[in-house]
């Protein structure tokens, strides 16, 4: 199986595309930055830092930059996998736990 790296595709979010839809009326001169604001209900300030990123990462910036990791308050899978067995036979009922 190819990643997304791999395979040149990039996995967007719908608010993400319709951020990248506006910001390249931006940067093409279609639209202003005070324009884009409202349209995405951020300030002037916020759409100049996408704009920024999006010219130096590319489609690619405009990506959550967690997406992909996983979680700092993620449980080790021993302690899930324990905690998952001693679970089950209280909620199927059985006081042999």
């Amino acid at each position: 199986m190819r990643t997304q790296e791999e395979s040149g595709r990039i996995d967007m979010s719908v608010r993400e595309r319709d951020r990248l839809k506006v910001l390249y009326g931006v940067l093409q001169g279609e639209r202003l930055q005070k324009e884009a604001a409202r349209l995405l209900r951020l300030s002037t300030r916020q759409v100049r830092r996408l704009v920024r990123r999006l010219k130096e990462a590319g489609d690619q910036g405009l990506i959550h930059g967690l997406r992909g990791r996983t979680s700092n308050r993620r449980l080790p899978a021993e302690l899930r996998q324990h905690s998952a067995c001693r679970a089950v036979p209280r909620i199927l009922g059985n006081s042999a736990a």
